[in-house]
């Protein structure tokens, strides 16, 4: 347990934490079995699914991205599990330059992260920075 990477019970960034922790779970991530293995879902159109949901994961991700503030991360000062995924998936597609781009909130919450000293050996082993 950590209850250190939510913000404290009782306060409003609390219940957007846990929304937003659940929207990730619950839209971003789907876009990956679909656009990971897209033959499954459009045997005929794989390459096109793939595309659409490329597509649609970036305006999820520019939706999230006008839900947050940098200060310097989702929820303030405090770190939280929201921060940590943020960091982990501007890993994943569509990648650090979209980010930098197009999600600048996200990019600089995932900055932040990357600067931690405490989490630098574990963000280093999987190859995140």
């Amino acid at each position: 347990r950590r209850p250190d990477l939510a913000p404290p019970v009782g306060r409003a960034e609390r219940q957007q934490f846990q929304r937003l922790l659940v929207w990730l779970v619950a839209n971003v991530y789907p876009t990956f079995t679909f656009a990971d293995y897209p033959e499954r879902w459009a045997s005929d159109a794989p390459e096109q699914l793939k595309k659409n949901v490329i597509e649609y994961r970036k305006s999820l991700y520019i939706w999230l991205n006008s839900q947050l503030t940098a200060e310097p991360y989702a929820f303030g000062e405090q770190l939280t599990l929201v921060d940590c995924y943020l960091c982990t998936m501007r890993t994943w597609g569509p990648g650090h330059e979209w980010f930098q781009d197009n999600a600048q909130n996200i990019s600089a919450i995932a900055d932040a992260v990357c600067q931690l000293p405490k989490l630098q050996e574990v963000l280093k082993r999987n190859e995140i920075i």
